[in-house]
């Protein structure tokens, strides 16, 4: 384990995430899927949300193509965008939101997608008396000893999906390692592997998103179509000199997490929000990957860097 702060407060300070806490409701709906509250990343949303019956787009949305970012859901950024978004209830806010593209067929980075998620989350686990937020702790980051320093909840007291979490790196790097390992430090399997995999594995829309994650897939986009690797790369936009199994938690301010499988490394970067990073995913890669500081010799790294440069 290297890290490296450069910030005159503590290592164990918590970092807000912002949209690096999308993965971990993947890992939620793989676990809800081994639990029985849901049948398979294939079950429609309409299941569970059944205003949508009617719909003849909203009926045919599944969870694999909320988690995927394709169920065609109209995005509204000043209603639901990070934690000023406008609406009082978001997840009631999201489901209210219409299709304007076939289930499936077009890439659209937003937070409508995972609020409905919650939405699905909250109705399946009212019977149990469980939030969204109860539950992965419950059944995700409990087993791996990992701390939620805060989680930004609506008005309305959802947790917000998409942006909630406030974690410190050392605790967010548990969960990079338990995705790469598939298992915690004991060895225990808390969430099927094979349901796991369907997390990383991208979408004809998208070759360069899973369910919740980036990935570094060839022919991948990231959240705008210019976000692209060169033609002819061997591996995807986040960094196309190499690594294409590299899976990624991506958050405003360049804060990252990056996983690659084929190094046995995981890598954590942070920065505040009011100090962004401006070095970007490959040169940050370039410099930790290449030359005379590689991580050659490390198995898993957290490197944090919050606030400044590096």
């Amino acid at each position: 384990m290297f890290a490296h702060h450069q910030n005159t407060g503590p290592a164990s300070d918590a970092n807000y995430l912002a949209s690096g806490t999308k993965s971990f409701w993947g890992v939620a709906a793989a676990a809800m899927i081994e639990d029985g509250l849901i049948n398979s990343f294939d079950e429609p949303v309409s299941a569970t949300i059944c205003e949508w019956t009617g719909d003849a787009r909203k009926s045919r949305i599944t969870i694999r193509q909320l988690l995927s970012l394709t169920s065609g859901l109209k995005e509204d950024m000043k209603q639901l965008g990070g934690v000023e978004g406008r609406a009082e209830d978001k997840y009631a806010f999201a489901i209210s939101l219409p299709a304007v593209s076939e289930p499936g067929r077009r890439f659209r980075y937003g937070p409508s997608h995972f609020y409905v998620f919650g939405e699905v989350m909250k109705r399946k686990l009212e019977s149990r008396g469980q939030t969204p937020l109860d539950y992965l702790k419950q059944r995700i980051l409990d087993p791996l000893d990992i701390t939620i320093d805060k989680w930004v909840h609506d008005h309305a007291g959802n947790p917000h999906i998409p942006n909630g979490a406030y974690v410190a790196a050392s605790d967010w790097a548990k969960f990079g390692v338990f995705l790469l390992q598939r298992s915690c430090s004991n060895s225990k399997q808390i969430v099927r592997t094979d349901l796991l995999d369907e997390c990383f594995k991208g979408s004809s829309a998208n070759p360069g998103y899973g369910l919740t994650f980036w990935l570094n897939q060839p022919g991948g986009m990231g959240a705008v179509k210019t976000q692209r690797a060169p033609r002819g790369s061997i591996a995807g936009w986040i960094y196309s000199d190499a690594y294409p199994d590299l899976i990624g938690a991506l958050g405003s301010g360049r804060t990252r997490m990056y996983i690659i499988p084929s190094r046995q490394l995981v890598i954590v970067r942070q920065a505040e929000k009011k100090k962004a990073d401006v070095v970007a995913d490959s040169g940050f890669l370039k410099k930790i990957l290449k030359g005379n500081n590689a991580l050659t010799k490390l198995e898993m790294a957290s490197a944090h860097n919050s606030g400044q440069n590096g």
